[in-house]
């Protein structure tokens, strides 16, 4: 089984990720088992093991969107042909990153390769990706409808980064639309994995007009459902009110493109919610009211 199938294979075996990754790391036809992200420090480039084993940065970071909160700011351009195609009752991708051990991050939007980005995602995706294609557009949306832009950006800043995809970690039979059909396959891969909307309605919390919620009881509802609190982001409607809009859940590198659920870094993740009353925005048409 090659590296990334051995993340997708227990999360969702249906998903077919490419069957050319070779491990490029001199000496090791495989990731050594100890390895892991951030175990030994929380600083910046703490990684002392492979590049093509585990992301160099160390943490990964999987963030969804809840759409509608977004959209409660009149400020912000939402599409109606966006909020017509959200998937019922279910959260959407933002995307997938490394961040290093202390939190810290690059704001470089152009990723950390800047020739290894790619303009043209959206066609890769469409002549390489096979069905993958349509599998994004349902779960993987920008709010002012252009999921073209958005998959570019998020690719270049972001799976630029992933150094277990660079282009040498797959050797002689690298592929310039390979890394990029590994980085969507994977983060869609995590999305059943974290069902937000199923997490937060375990515990009662579920998009309503008429309730809000605290935020203890947010993210209470989270640790029950992944283990550990994660970052939750609110935006400040037109009304004033605070609106639930992302939530991002912090992972540990492991070997084999696999991630553990962690902690937040503290200095890194700061809830910018109101703590008393968060209001989670029904969608139009939804059972929830």
């Amino acid at each position: 089984m090659n590296l990334i199938n051995l993340l997708i294979a227990p999360v969702i075996g249906s998903v077919a990720v490419s069957a050319n990754y070779v491990p490029a790391f001199p000496g090791l036809s495989s990731c050594p088992d100890i390895a892991r992200g951030c175990t030994n420090t929380t600083a910046a480039s703490a990684n002392p093991f492979p590049h093509c084993c585990i992301p160099d940065q160390g943490l990964v970071v999987f963030a969804q969107n809840w759409t509608m909160g977004y959209c409660a700011n009149k400020n912000n351009t939402c599409a109606p042909s966006t909020i017509k195609s959200l998937p019922r009752d279910a959260w959407t991708l933002h995307g997938l990153w490394p961040d290093y051990c202390d939190g810290t991050y690059s704001t470089d939007n152009l990723g950390c390769i800047h020739e290894y980005g790619f303009e043209g995602t959206y066609e890769m995706v469409k002549k390489f990706g096979g069905g993958l294609l349509e599998r994004m557009k349902k779960v993987w949306m920008g709010a002012d409808g252009d999921f073209e832009w958005m998959w570019t950006h998020e690719f270049n800043k972001h799976g630029t980064r992933m150094s277990t995809i660079n282009p040498k970690c797959y050797g002689k039979s690298y592929k310039p639309h390979l890394p990029v059909l590994d980085y969507f396959k994977t983060t869609l891969s995590l999305y059943p994995r974290y069902n937000l909307f199923q997490i937060l309605k375990k515990s009662g919390v579920v998009p309503s007009k008429k309730k809000t919620y605290t935020l203890k009881q947010s993210q209470d509802a989270i640790i029950l459902g992944i283990g550990y609190e994660a970052s939750i982001t609110c935006t400040k409607g037109s009304d004033g009110r605070s609106y639930l809009t992302e939530i991002w859940i912090s992972t540990t590198a492991r070997p084999n493109f696999k991630f553990d659920t962690q902690k937040p870094v503290p200095s890194a993740y700061v809830a910018s919610c109101n703590a008393a009353a968060i209001v989670y925005e029904p969608q139009p048409g939804s059972s929830y009211k």
